[in-house]
């Protein structure tokens, strides 16, 4: 080869070297970095350089990626750590019914946790007919079989207790007044709420509009309208006339007794110690058994006295604040809370018509009460009518007297008549008192006698029937001329649009209207009285 050959090879070997040199190192650093086990991670921890993988998607282990990969391929280089092993769920235990409600904390927040060996209890028994829940959730633990245990025997009243002394419960209403005009309702539809069982208190609050509730259908009234409720029909006055008295909803007492012992059908002892209707520790019902039908005796397997014992337990433990915490002070499980709220929507759509048409028999048929449960009915022959909830049990007959006697109810003379004539709706009567106990006292002006066949619009008038009330002075004060915001006629239908059930009004009538109250109406020939209307009772087909 000349030497201007070789000259020329040698400055082309110098010119290629550094290129290949280049690529060499960028050859490497490329393996570098794709090679996931002998490549560093140490790029890969730089947040800059991460993506997020799924939630909520199929992947459920993507995790948070690196640059080509994901990092848990990047732990070569990190300490060993032992897979989290699956925690095993905690065997269901028999319900030993409602425990001492928490104390209030001084400043909004979660409650005091209860002892973690409460939050699993399980529901007794699971209902045994048609009506109930068909699937339960699932992270719901498996229903323990009824006990075996003895017959239970009534418990003595006054007997020492060995729970943890409990401040007495506020026996008065305590509902948030809603504001004229510009009230809001709670959600009609209950959601889905993913919370884990070892939380201390169920969240987040629970609102129900229970006025709204979508009704099964158009009431028809026919023969196999009575199987619209689960239970047995003598149940439905008591679970309303405890609602009244301790402003609960009744079909949360409703949804409890069938969650619990299928309406009275299995009141053994469970094996935690619950007794009764409603199923209640021995400790619990010393601090808030009651005698509500006044027999004498606080008696847990006396349906009256067990319904009105567990409304006046869940207003003690804040339902009307917080009714989802109410709850799981009862039961202390999420997956109750949401079954005895599933369940209570579902009995709450009964429409208000056939509700009261199913109440009226009922009540009728209070002989089923005592022969089914031995019990001595609704209220004894001695028990006196103090209470609210003690006035809604009594006879149409002996709801007349008492309200004619009730010194803080003033009737006009002929609408007297009108009650000793047992011509007035019950619920009129019962709305009456109702207020007079809240502190409303009405004067009555207007019932059927004196009153017009038709209104003002050419409609029959609910006057007409006995379903319908004036009122023109409440506490003596006039209701002409204190209409509006913080007036007494505002402070009487607050208190009114509490009731629920058969004893919700049709119609409220003055010159206010409440946003979500659709049953209150603002006409200008009400400007002196509240005009408080029913719609007829219709019986039942072959009743």
């Amino acid at each position: 080869m000349s030497r201007l050959r070789r000259a020329e090879v040698a400055r082309l070997v110098a010119a290629l070297v550094p290129v290949i040199v280049a690529l060499t190192l960028a050859g490497a650093g490329v393996s570098s970095a794709t090679d996931p086990v002998s490549g560093s991670c140490a790029a890969a921890t730089d947040p800059s350089a991460l993506t997020t993988g799924p939630i909520d998607g199929v992947d459920a282990n993507a995790g948070v990626a690196g640059p080509e990969g994901p990092l848990s391929t990047c732990a070569a280089d990190a300490p060993a750590t032992p897979d989290p092993q699956p925690v095993a769920a905690p065997e269901p235990s028999d319900d030993p019914g409602p425990q001492e409600p928490a104390a209030e904390p001084a400043s909004p927040g979660p409650a005091v946790a209860e002892p973690a060996a409460d939050h699993l209890d399980a529901v007794s028994t699971e209902p045994a007919h048609g009506g109930g829940l068909q699937t339960a959730r699932a992270d719901e633990p498996s229903e323990a079989a009824p006990s075996a245990d003895p017959e239970p025997t009534a418990h003595a009243p006054g007997a020492p207790s060995s729970a943890s002394a409990a401040p007495a419960p506020d026996e008065r209403r305590q509902r948030p007044r809603r504001a004229s005009h510009t009230i809001t309702v709670g959600h009609r539809r209950h959601a889905a709420h993913h919370i884990t069982e070892q939380a201390d208190v169920y969240f987040p609050p629970v609102f129900v509009d229970w006025a709204a509730l979508t009704p099964f259908g158009a009431p028809e009234f026919g023969a196999d309208e009575a199987t619209r409720f689960p239970g047995p029909l003598f149940l439905l006055p008591i679970y309303q006339a405890a609602a009244a008295q301790y402003d609960v909803p009744w079909q949360i007492l409703a949804s409890i007794n069938e969650i619990e012992t299928n309406f009275g059908a299995n009141t053994h002892h469970s094996s935690a110690g619950a007794v009764g209707w409603m199923q209640f520790l021995p400790s619990t019902w010393r601090t808030y058994g009651v005698d509500a039908n006044g027999d004498g005796i606080e008696n847990p397997e006396d349906p009256v006295d067990a319904i009105f014992a567990a409304a006046r337990y869940l207003h003690a433990s804040g339902s009307v604040q917080d009714l989802g915490r109410a709850l799981f002070s009862y039961n202390h499980a999420n997956w109750y809370v949401d079954r005895v709220l599933q369940r209570a929507v579902e009995i709450g759509s009964i429409p208000e018509d056939l509700l009261a048409s199913l109440t009226a028999a009922g009540r009728k048929d209070a002989g089923a009460l005592r022969r089914s449960t031995g019990a001595s009915g609704y209220l004894a022959a001695h028990a006196e009518p103090d209470t609210i909830g003690r006035i809604m049990l009594l006879s149409d007959e002996d709801l007349a007297t008492a309200t004619l006697a009730d010194a803080r109810v003033q009737i006009y003379s002929c609408g007297r008549d009108d009650v000793r004539a047992g011509i007035v709706d019950r619920r009129i009567l019962e709305t009456i008192e109702y207020l007079a106990f809240a502190g409303d006292a009405p004067s009555v002006t207007s019932l059927r006698c004196g009153h017009s066949l038709h209104t003002a619009t050419g409609n029959i008038s609910e006057h007409a029937y006995g379903a319908a009330v004036d009122i023109a002075r409440v506490n003596g004060i006039p209701v002409l001329g204190h209409q509006g915001a913080g007036s007494i006629t505002d402070a009487t239908i607050q208190e009114l649009l509490k009731l629920g059930g058969s004893q919700r009004p049709h119609q409220i009538i003055s010159l206010m209207t409440f946003a979500g109250a659709a049953n209150t109406l603002a006409l200008a020939d009400h400007d002196d009285h509240i005009h408080i209307g029913f719609a007829p009772v219709r019986p039942l087909a072959g009743s």
